[in-house]
Protein backbone atom coordinates (compact mmCIF):
# COMPACT_ATOMS: atom_id res chain seq x y z
CA UNK A 1 0.00 0.00 0.00
CA UNK A 2 1.61 3.45 -1.17
CA UNK A 3 1.63 6.34 1.25
CA UNK A 4 -0.90 9.06 1.59
CA UNK A 5 -0.54 10.88 -1.81
CA UNK A 6 2.29 8.58 -3.46
CA UNK A 7 1.75 7.31 -6.81
CA UNK A 8 -0.37 3.73 -6.68
CA UNK A 9 1.67 0.87 -7.91
CA UNK A 10 0.20 -1.84 -10.55
CA UNK A 11 0.46 -5.01 -10.60
CA UNK A 12 -0.18 -8.50 -12.84
CA UNK A 13 -1.75 -10.61 -10.00
CA UNK A 14 -3.32 -9.77 -6.66
CA UNK A 15 -1.81 -10.63 -3.09
CA UNK A 16 -1.96 -14.06 -1.61
CA UNK A 17 -4.94 -13.78 1.25
CA UNK A 18 -3.83 -12.28 4.63
CA UNK A 19 -5.99 -13.76 7.29
CA UNK A 20 -6.61 -10.55 9.00
CA UNK A 21 -9.86 -9.00 11.28
CA UNK A 22 -8.30 -6.20 14.12
CA UNK A 23 -11.58 -5.38 15.79
CA UNK A 24 -10.17 -3.24 18.00
CA UNK A 25 -8.35 -1.40 15.14
CA UNK A 26 -10.80 -1.60 12.10
CA UNK A 27 -14.18 -0.41 12.52
CA UNK A 28 -17.49 -2.73 11.51
CA UNK A 29 -15.14 -5.91 11.63
CA UNK A 30 -18.12 -7.84 11.38
CA UNK A 31 -21.19 -5.50 10.89
CA UNK A 32 -21.34 -1.42 11.07
CA UNK A 33 -19.48 0.57 9.33
CA UNK A 34 -15.67 1.36 9.12
CA UNK A 35 -15.27 4.89 9.92
CA UNK A 36 -13.13 7.08 11.95
CA UNK A 37 -15.30 8.89 14.95
CA UNK A 38 -16.74 11.99 13.77
CA UNK A 39 -18.93 14.85 15.54
CA UNK A 40 -20.87 16.51 13.51
CA UNK A 41 -23.48 19.34 14.15
CA UNK A 42 -26.63 18.29 14.63
CA UNK A 43 -30.78 19.84 14.07
CA UNK A 44 -33.80 20.28 16.30
CA UNK A 45 -35.33 17.43 17.77
CA UNK A 46 -38.41 15.88 15.51
CA UNK A 47 -41.79 15.14 16.98
CA UNK A 48 -42.84 11.46 18.29
CA UNK A 49 -43.00 8.93 15.39
CA UNK A 50 -46.28 6.73 15.69
CA UNK A 51 -45.66 3.06 15.86
CA UNK A 52 -47.72 1.75 12.92
CA UNK A 53 -48.72 4.82 10.59
CA UNK A 54 -46.86 7.72 8.46
CA UNK A 55 -46.28 11.06 10.56
CA UNK A 56 -45.72 14.39 9.54
CA UNK A 57 -43.11 16.64 10.90
CA UNK A 58 -42.11 19.88 11.27
CA UNK A 59 -38.19 19.33 10.19
CA UNK A 60 -35.69 22.36 9.92
CA UNK A 61 -35.69 23.50 6.03
CA UNK A 62 -33.87 25.85 3.83
CA UNK A 63 -35.33 25.73 0.74
CA UNK A 64 -35.40 26.96 -3.12
CA UNK A 65 -37.32 25.45 -5.69
CA UNK A 66 -35.26 23.07 -7.47
CA UNK A 67 -36.02 21.67 -11.66
CA UNK A 68 -37.64 18.27 -11.88
CA UNK A 69 -35.83 15.39 -12.55
CA UNK A 70 -36.07 12.98 -15.28
CA UNK A 71 -36.56 9.75 -14.94
CA UNK A 72 -33.55 8.14 -16.90
CA UNK A 73 -30.61 9.97 -18.67
CA UNK A 74 -26.61 9.95 -18.52
CA UNK A 75 -26.68 13.00 -15.87
CA UNK A 76 -29.51 10.88 -13.61
CA UNK A 77 -28.22 8.25 -10.75
CA UNK A 78 -30.89 7.91 -8.54
CA UNK A 79 -30.27 4.69 -6.34
CA UNK A 80 -26.45 3.21 -5.32
CA UNK A 81 -24.40 2.17 -8.38
CA UNK A 82 -26.88 3.53 -10.71
CA UNK A 83 -29.23 1.05 -10.72
CA UNK A 84 -31.36 -1.72 -8.62
CA UNK A 85 -28.94 -4.78 -9.85
CA UNK A 86 -25.83 -2.57 -8.40
CA UNK A 87 -23.51 -3.08 -11.09
CA UNK A 88 -21.94 0.38 -11.45
CA UNK A 89 -22.07 0.31 -15.43
CA UNK A 90 -22.76 3.40 -17.23
CA UNK A 91 -22.10 4.12 -20.68
CA UNK A 92 -19.52 6.89 -20.30
CA UNK A 93 -17.88 9.27 -18.18
CA UNK A 94 -16.02 12.12 -18.33
CA UNK A 95 -12.37 12.37 -20.10
CA UNK A 96 -9.82 11.19 -17.14
CA UNK A 97 -7.29 13.30 -19.70
CA UNK A 98 -8.90 16.35 -18.42
CA UNK A 99 -10.39 15.45 -15.05
CA UNK A 100 -9.69 18.14 -12.45
CA UNK A 101 -11.83 19.38 -8.91
CA UNK A 102 -14.72 21.80 -10.50
CA UNK A 103 -16.12 22.00 -7.42
CA UNK A 104 -16.48 21.18 -3.69
CA UNK A 105 -19.48 22.12 -1.37
CA UNK A 106 -20.24 24.21 1.46
CA UNK A 107 -19.05 22.27 5.02
CA UNK A 108 -22.54 20.00 5.69
CA UNK A 109 -23.83 19.37 9.39
CA UNK A 110 -22.18 15.99 9.32
CA UNK A 111 -20.46 12.76 7.40
CA UNK A 112 -21.76 11.89 4.39
CA UNK A 113 -21.47 7.98 4.12
CA UNK A 114 -23.57 6.81 1.30
CA UNK A 115 -23.51 7.81 -2.38
CA UNK A 116 -24.42 10.56 -3.77
CA UNK A 117 -27.70 10.65 -6.29
CA UNK A 118 -27.93 13.13 -9.25
CA UNK A 119 -31.17 14.15 -11.07
CA UNK A 120 -32.48 17.42 -12.46
CA UNK A 121 -29.20 19.42 -11.89
CA UNK A 122 -29.14 18.68 -8.41
CA UNK A 123 -26.81 15.90 -6.47
CA UNK A 124 -28.97 14.68 -3.39
CA UNK A 125 -26.77 13.56 -0.24
CA UNK A 126 -27.39 12.78 3.48
CA UNK A 127 -25.40 13.42 6.50
CA UNK A 128 -24.82 12.21 9.81
CA UNK A 129 -26.49 15.38 11.01
CA UNK A 130 -29.59 14.33 9.62
CA UNK A 131 -29.98 16.46 6.95
CA UNK A 132 -31.05 16.02 3.25
CA UNK A 133 -28.93 18.31 0.71
CA UNK A 134 -29.58 19.10 -2.40
CA UNK A 135 -26.93 20.51 -4.39
CA UNK A 136 -26.37 22.93 -7.63
CA UNK A 137 -24.37 20.61 -9.96
CA UNK A 138 -23.54 23.67 -11.69
CA UNK A 139 -21.23 24.86 -8.68
CA UNK A 140 -22.06 22.87 -5.18
CA UNK A 141 -24.33 25.90 -4.03
CA UNK A 142 -27.41 24.38 -1.32
CA UNK A 143 -30.58 24.73 -2.82
CA UNK A 144 -32.30 23.36 -0.43
CA UNK A 145 -31.55 21.55 3.18
CA UNK A 146 -33.94 19.52 5.22
CA UNK A 147 -32.84 18.90 9.09
CA UNK A 148 -35.20 15.58 9.85
CA UNK A 149 -34.26 15.50 13.79
CA UNK A 150 -31.57 15.24 16.38
CA UNK A 151 -29.24 12.41 15.48
CA UNK A 152 -28.55 9.71 18.16
CA UNK A 153 -24.78 10.46 19.64
CA UNK A 154 -22.40 7.92 20.51
CA UNK A 155 -22.60 7.88 24.41
CA UNK A 156 -26.56 6.88 24.10
CA UNK A 157 -25.17 3.11 22.35
CA UNK A 158 -23.61 0.47 23.91
CA UNK A 159 -20.80 0.37 21.54
CA UNK A 160 -20.36 1.42 17.16
CA UNK A 161 -18.03 4.25 15.98
CA UNK A 162 -20.12 7.04 14.32
CA UNK A 163 -20.43 9.68 16.84
CA UNK A 164 -23.11 11.20 16.00
CA UNK A 165 -25.43 8.52 13.98
CA UNK A 166 -28.39 10.02 11.45
CA UNK A 167 -28.74 9.05 8.21
CA UNK A 168 -26.18 6.74 7.00
CA UNK A 169 -27.76 4.62 4.27
CA UNK A 170 -27.63 5.69 0.76
CA UNK A 171 -30.91 7.04 0.06
CA UNK A 172 -33.31 6.28 -2.85
CA UNK A 173 -35.00 8.21 -5.53
CA UNK A 174 -38.53 8.00 -7.54
CA UNK A 175 -37.90 10.49 -10.12
CA UNK A 176 -41.39 10.27 -11.15
CA UNK A 177 -43.29 10.80 -8.07
CA UNK A 178 -40.26 13.85 -7.04
CA UNK A 179 -39.27 11.51 -3.79
CA UNK A 180 -36.67 10.99 -2.31
CA UNK A 181 -36.70 8.14 0.49
CA UNK A 182 -33.95 8.21 3.52
CA UNK A 183 -33.81 6.44 6.68
CA UNK A 184 -32.78 8.80 9.40
CA UNK A 185 -32.15 7.32 13.42
CA UNK A 186 -33.04 9.80 15.50
CA UNK A 187 -33.45 10.42 19.31
CA UNK A 188 -34.06 8.87 21.71
CA UNK A 189 -33.30 6.06 19.45
CA UNK A 190 -35.63 5.41 16.24
CA UNK A 191 -35.25 4.84 12.81
CA UNK A 192 -37.62 6.70 10.24
CA UNK A 193 -38.29 6.02 6.78
CA UNK A 194 -38.58 9.44 5.11
CA UNK A 195 -39.85 10.95 2.05
CA UNK A 196 -39.42 14.02 1.16
CA UNK A 197 -39.98 16.37 -1.91
CA UNK A 198 -36.97 16.42 -4.65
CA UNK A 199 -37.92 19.79 -5.47
CA UNK A 200 -37.89 21.72 -1.98
CA UNK A 201 -37.14 18.96 0.53
CA UNK A 202 -40.73 19.17 1.99
CA UNK A 203 -41.27 16.07 4.05
CA UNK A 204 -44.30 14.47 2.50
CA UNK A 205 -44.28 11.75 5.28
CA UNK A 206 -42.44 9.78 7.79
CA UNK A 207 -42.80 6.04 9.27
CA UNK A 208 -41.35 4.15 11.60
CA UNK A 209 -39.10 1.37 9.83
CA UNK A 210 -36.93 -0.55 12.81
CA UNK A 211 -37.19 -4.23 12.43
CA UNK A 212 -40.17 -6.09 14.64
CA UNK A 213 -39.07 -7.28 17.90
CA UNK A 214 -35.10 -5.82 17.56
CA UNK A 215 -33.43 -3.09 19.91
CA UNK A 216 -33.02 0.18 17.06
CA UNK A 217 -30.07 0.62 19.96
CA UNK A 218 -28.51 -2.20 18.66
CA UNK A 219 -29.64 -2.42 14.71
CA UNK A 220 -27.81 0.33 12.02
CA UNK A 221 -29.32 1.04 8.88
CA UNK A 222 -25.72 1.21 6.53
CA UNK A 223 -26.92 -0.49 3.44
CA UNK A 224 -28.51 1.52 0.29
CA UNK A 225 -32.16 1.96 0.22
CA UNK A 226 -33.90 -0.24 -2.82
CA UNK A 227 -36.85 1.26 -4.56
CA UNK A 228 -38.77 -1.69 -6.20
CA UNK A 229 -42.52 -3.63 -6.74
CA UNK A 230 -43.97 -0.61 -5.13
CA UNK A 231 -42.07 -0.56 -1.85
CA UNK A 232 -39.20 0.80 -0.08
CA UNK A 233 -36.65 -2.01 0.85
CA UNK A 234 -34.56 -1.23 3.83
CA UNK A 235 -31.67 -3.37 4.92
CA UNK A 236 -30.12 -3.66 8.60
CA UNK A 237 -27.05 -4.71 10.33
CA UNK A 238 -25.19 -4.16 13.75
CA UNK A 239 -23.08 -1.84 15.10
CA UNK A 240 -19.09 -1.65 14.80
CA UNK A 241 -18.16 -3.91 17.70
CA UNK A 242 -20.86 -6.41 17.28
CA UNK A 243 -22.73 -5.53 20.61
CA UNK A 244 -26.02 -6.80 21.72
CA UNK A 245 -28.72 -9.20 20.45
CA UNK A 246 -28.68 -7.62 16.55
CA UNK A 247 -29.69 -9.35 13.81
CA UNK A 248 -29.67 -8.85 10.12
CA UNK A 249 -33.23 -7.74 8.71
CA UNK A 250 -34.64 -6.49 5.58
CA UNK A 251 -38.14 -4.41 5.99
CA UNK A 252 -40.42 -3.09 3.45
CA UNK A 253 -43.20 -0.45 3.46
CA UNK A 254 -45.15 0.77 0.45
CA UNK A 255 -43.82 3.73 -1.62
CA UNK A 256 -46.62 6.00 -0.71
CA UNK A 257 -45.93 5.15 2.88
CA UNK A 258 -49.34 3.38 3.40
CA UNK A 259 -50.17 0.19 5.06
CA UNK A 260 -47.50 -1.77 7.36
CA UNK A 261 -44.40 -2.99 7.30
CA UNK A 262 -43.42 -6.27 6.02
CA UNK A 263 -40.04 -8.35 7.34
CA UNK A 264 -37.32 -10.56 6.54
CA UNK A 265 -34.64 -11.29 9.70
CA UNK A 266 -31.92 -13.68 9.58
CA UNK A 267 -32.96 -16.65 11.62
CA UNK A 268 -29.77 -16.68 13.93
CA UNK A 269 -29.61 -16.52 17.65
CA UNK A 270 -27.78 -12.72 16.83
CA UNK A 271 -25.65 -11.19 14.40
CA UNK A 272 -25.95 -12.03 10.72
CA UNK A 273 -25.98 -8.45 9.54
CA UNK A 274 -26.54 -6.53 6.12
CA UNK A 275 -24.34 -4.08 6.50
CA UNK A 276 -22.65 -3.76 2.66
CA UNK A 277 -23.11 0.07 1.84
CA UNK A 278 -24.72 -1.15 -1.67
CA UNK A 279 -27.37 -3.20 -0.01
CA UNK A 280 -29.84 -5.26 -2.21
CA UNK A 281 -29.62 -6.37 -5.63
CA UNK A 282 -32.95 -6.70 -7.34
CA UNK A 283 -33.52 -8.59 -10.46
CA UNK A 284 -35.92 -7.86 -13.27
CA UNK A 285 -38.15 -10.14 -12.16
CA UNK A 286 -38.64 -7.93 -8.42
CA UNK A 287 -36.52 -11.21 -6.34
CA UNK A 288 -33.97 -9.79 -4.01
CA UNK A 289 -30.52 -10.67 -3.57
CA UNK A 290 -28.73 -9.93 -0.15
CA UNK A 291 -25.55 -10.86 1.38
CA UNK A 292 -25.33 -11.44 5.62
CA UNK A 293 -22.33 -11.00 7.63
CA UNK A 294 -21.09 -13.40 10.43
CA UNK A 295 -23.84 -15.40 12.69
CA UNK A 296 -23.84 -16.71 15.75
CA UNK A 297 -23.34 -20.66 14.86
CA UNK A 298 -19.70 -22.02 14.17
CA UNK A 299 -21.50 -25.73 13.74
CA UNK A 300 -21.41 -27.32 10.37
CA UNK A 301 -24.53 -28.69 11.45
CA UNK A 302 -26.35 -25.75 12.60
CA UNK A 303 -26.60 -23.80 9.48
CA UNK A 304 -28.38 -20.07 10.15
CA UNK A 305 -27.92 -18.43 7.31
CA UNK A 306 -24.71 -16.44 7.84
CA UNK A 307 -22.13 -15.77 5.31
CA UNK A 308 -24.73 -16.23 2.92
CA UNK A 309 -26.51 -15.36 -0.22
CA UNK A 310 -30.03 -15.17 0.01
CA UNK A 311 -32.67 -14.38 -2.55
CA UNK A 312 -36.09 -13.55 -0.97
CA UNK A 313 -39.14 -12.95 -2.97
CA UNK A 314 -41.12 -9.45 -3.45
CA UNK A 315 -42.89 -10.25 0.01
CA UNK A 316 -39.31 -10.83 1.55
CA UNK A 317 -40.13 -14.96 1.88
CA UNK A 318 -37.14 -16.83 1.31
CA UNK A 319 -36.63 -18.64 -1.98
CA UNK A 320 -33.19 -19.60 -2.16
CA UNK A 321 -29.45 -19.81 -0.40
CA UNK A 322 -25.86 -19.80 -0.70
CA UNK A 323 -23.02 -20.28 1.42
CA UNK A 324 -19.59 -21.29 1.24
CA UNK A 325 -18.27 -24.69 2.65
CA UNK A 326 -16.20 -22.71 5.24
CA UNK A 327 -18.91 -20.55 6.57
CA UNK A 328 -18.74 -22.08 10.21
CA UNK A 329 -14.63 -20.39 10.03
CA UNK A 330 -15.57 -17.47 8.34
CA UNK A 331 -17.76 -16.85 11.44
CA UNK A 332 -15.54 -17.84 13.71
CA UNK A 333 -12.93 -15.19 13.05
CA UNK A 334 -14.70 -12.60 11.68
CA UNK A 335 -14.50 -12.59 8.21
CA UNK A 336 -17.94 -11.49 6.89
CA UNK A 337 -19.25 -12.89 3.18
CA UNK A 338 -21.39 -9.58 3.81
CA UNK A 339 -18.76 -6.94 3.52
CA UNK A 340 -19.55 -6.43 -0.51
CA UNK A 341 -23.48 -7.42 -1.65
CA UNK A 342 -24.28 -9.33 -4.57
CA UNK A 343 -24.02 -8.22 -8.33
CA UNK A 344 -25.17 -9.67 -11.13
CA UNK A 345 -22.73 -10.95 -13.93
CA UNK A 346 -25.10 -11.18 -16.35
CA UNK A 347 -29.30 -12.67 -16.61
CA UNK A 348 -27.86 -15.96 -15.36
CA UNK A 349 -24.33 -15.38 -12.90
CA UNK A 350 -24.34 -13.12 -9.90
CA UNK A 351 -20.69 -12.13 -7.91
CA UNK A 352 -19.76 -11.83 -4.42
CA UNK A 353 -16.86 -11.67 -2.74
CA UNK A 354 -16.32 -10.95 1.06
CA UNK A 355 -13.71 -10.50 3.68
CA UNK A 356 -11.52 -13.04 3.13
CA UNK A 357 -10.80 -11.85 -0.59
CA UNK A 358 -12.66 -14.69 -2.18
CA UNK A 359 -14.56 -14.08 -5.31
CA UNK A 360 -17.49 -16.47 -6.07
CA UNK A 361 -19.59 -16.63 -9.16
CA UNK A 362 -23.53 -17.94 -8.69
CA UNK A 363 -26.37 -19.05 -10.79
CA UNK A 364 -28.73 -16.39 -10.05
CA UNK A 365 -31.44 -19.32 -10.69
CA UNK A 366 -30.23 -22.04 -8.68
CA UNK A 367 -27.64 -20.28 -5.82
CA UNK A 368 -26.52 -23.80 -4.83
CA UNK A 369 -27.26 -24.01 -0.95
CA UNK A 370 -24.19 -24.62 0.87
CA UNK A 371 -20.52 -25.28 -1.36
CA UNK A 372 -22.77 -25.35 -4.61
CA UNK A 373 -21.01 -22.12 -6.72
CA UNK A 374 -20.25 -22.18 -10.15
CA UNK A 375 -16.08 -20.87 -9.13
CA UNK A 376 -14.10 -19.41 -7.13
CA UNK A 377 -11.19 -17.20 -6.82
CA UNK A 378 -8.41 -15.33 -4.01
CA UNK A 379 -8.54 -11.91 -5.69
CA UNK A 380 -6.91 -10.14 -2.81
CA UNK A 381 -6.46 -10.05 1.38
CA UNK A 382 -10.26 -8.65 2.06
CA UNK A 383 -12.91 -7.00 0.05
CA UNK A 384 -14.68 -4.33 0.83
CA UNK A 385 -17.41 -1.48 -0.02
CA UNK A 386 -18.83 -3.26 -3.65
CA UNK A 387 -17.87 -4.04 -6.89
CA UNK A 388 -18.48 -3.24 -10.55
CA UNK A 389 -18.89 -5.53 -13.61
CA UNK A 390 -19.93 -5.31 -17.39
CA UNK A 391 -20.55 -9.00 -17.78
CA UNK A 392 -17.28 -10.07 -18.79
CA UNK A 393 -14.60 -7.82 -16.32
CA UNK A 394 -15.54 -7.89 -12.28
CA UNK A 395 -13.58 -4.91 -10.84
CA UNK A 396 -13.83 -5.43 -6.98
CA UNK A 397 -12.80 -2.61 -4.04
CA UNK A 398 -10.32 -4.13 -1.69
CA UNK A 399 -8.84 -2.80 1.59
CA UNK A 400 -5.75 -2.34 -0.18
CA UNK A 401 -6.74 -1.06 -3.70
CA UNK A 402 -8.80 -1.98 -6.35
CA UNK A 403 -8.73 -5.80 -8.55
CA UNK A 404 -9.69 -6.79 -11.61
CA UNK A 405 -10.86 -10.25 -12.98
CA UNK A 406 -12.29 -11.50 -16.42
CA UNK A 407 -15.19 -13.88 -16.31
CA UNK A 408 -14.85 -17.00 -18.65
CA UNK A 409 -18.17 -18.38 -20.54
CA UNK A 410 -17.82 -20.93 -18.04
CA UNK A 411 -17.86 -18.66 -14.83
CA UNK A 412 -14.43 -18.83 -13.96
CA UNK A 413 -12.43 -16.10 -12.56
CA UNK A 414 -8.71 -14.74 -13.84
CA UNK A 415 -7.25 -11.88 -12.40
CA UNK A 416 -5.82 -9.47 -14.92
CA UNK A 417 -4.62 -6.29 -12.21
CA UNK A 418 -4.43 -4.77 -9.17
CA UNK A 419 -4.04 -1.19 -8.52
CA UNK A 420 -2.68 -0.82 -4.77
CA UNK A 421 -4.21 2.13 -2.26
CA UNK A 422 -5.72 2.89 0.50
CA UNK A 423 -9.11 0.81 0.97
CA UNK A 424 -12.05 1.77 -1.38
CA UNK A 425 -15.38 1.96 -2.15
CA UNK A 426 -17.49 0.46 -4.98
CA UNK A 427 -15.96 0.89 -7.66
CA UNK A 428 -17.73 2.32 -11.04
CA UNK A 429 -17.49 1.07 -14.91
CA UNK A 430 -18.08 3.56 -17.56
CA UNK A 431 -17.15 3.01 -20.86
CA UNK A 432 -13.19 1.56 -20.64
CA UNK A 433 -13.16 3.33 -17.79
CA UNK A 434 -13.27 1.90 -14.33
CA UNK A 435 -13.26 4.87 -11.67
CA UNK A 436 -12.69 4.38 -7.04
CA UNK A 437 -12.48 6.70 -4.34
CA UNK A 438 -9.99 5.63 -1.19
CA UNK A 439 -9.89 6.27 2.00
CA UNK A 440 -6.28 8.51 1.38
CA UNK A 441 -8.94 10.75 -0.56
CA UNK A 442 -8.13 9.91 -4.07
CA UNK A 443 -10.30 9.63 -6.99
CA UNK A 444 -8.58 7.40 -9.34
CA UNK A 445 -9.38 6.66 -13.28
CA UNK A 446 -8.12 3.02 -14.49
CA UNK A 447 -8.16 1.81 -18.10
CA UNK A 448 -10.24 -1.47 -17.43
CA UNK A 449 -8.06 -3.34 -19.97
CA UNK A 450 -4.91 -2.83 -18.14
CA UNK A 451 -5.08 -1.43 -15.22
CA UNK A 452 -3.30 1.64 -16.29
CA UNK A 453 -3.76 4.85 -13.94
CA UNK A 454 -5.47 7.20 -16.33
CA UNK A 455 -6.01 9.84 -13.32
CA UNK A 456 -5.46 10.57 -9.82
CA UNK A 457 -7.32 13.44 -8.61
CA UNK A 458 -6.67 14.23 -4.64
CA UNK A 459 -10.18 15.15 -3.60
CA UNK A 460 -9.38 15.29 0.46
CA UNK A 461 -6.65 14.74 2.87
CA UNK A 462 -8.64 11.78 4.15
CA UNK A 463 -12.20 10.24 3.94
CA UNK A 464 -14.06 7.83 6.06
CA UNK A 465 -16.13 4.87 5.52
CA UNK A 466 -15.98 3.39 2.37
CA UNK A 467 -15.76 6.65 0.21
CA UNK A 468 -18.36 6.28 -2.69
CA UNK A 469 -18.06 7.67 -5.82
CA UNK A 470 -20.69 8.81 -8.69
CA UNK A 471 -20.41 8.62 -12.20
CA UNK A 472 -22.49 10.85 -14.85
CA UNK A 473 -21.49 11.54 -18.30
CA UNK A 474 -19.96 14.48 -17.46
CA UNK A 475 -19.07 14.62 -13.93
CA UNK A 476 -17.81 12.34 -10.88
CA UNK A 477 -18.70 13.06 -7.32
CA UNK A 478 -16.90 12.10 -4.63
CA UNK A 479 -18.50 11.44 -0.69
CA UNK A 480 -16.96 10.55 2.28
CA UNK A 481 -16.38 13.55 4.82
CA UNK A 482 -18.55 16.63 5.69
CA UNK A 483 -18.37 18.03 1.85
CA UNK A 484 -19.02 16.91 -1.74
CA UNK A 485 -16.33 17.22 -4.60
CA UNK A 486 -17.37 17.12 -8.19
CA UNK A 487 -14.59 16.29 -10.60
CA UNK A 488 -15.29 17.26 -14.58
CA UNK A 489 -13.47 17.87 -17.58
Amino acid sequence: MVEIGGRPRRRAVPRPLIAWCAVAVLASCGSGDEAATRTSSVGTPSPAASTSAPTTAAPTTTRAAGPVIGSSGPETWLTFDGGNDRRGLVAAGPDPSAIATHWTSPELDGIVYGQALVGGGSVYVATEGNSVVALSTADGSVRWSTNLGQPVPRSSLPCGNIDPTGITGTPVIDADGATIYVVDFVMPGRHELVALSTTDGAVRWRHPIDPPGLSPLVEQQRSALSLANGKVYVPFGGLFGDCGPYKGAVVSLAADGSGDTASWIVPTEREGGLWAPSGLSIDANGNLFAATGNAASTDAAAFDYGNAVVRLDPNLVLVDYWAPQDWPALSATDQDLGSQGPVPIDGTRLFVAGKAGVGYVLSSADLGEIGGQISQLQLCDSAFGGAATNGTTVVVGCRQGVVAASVGADGNLTATWQVDSARTGAPVIAGAVAWVTSMDGHARAIELASGAVLADVQTASSLQGFPETTVTSTAVYVTGSDTVTALGA
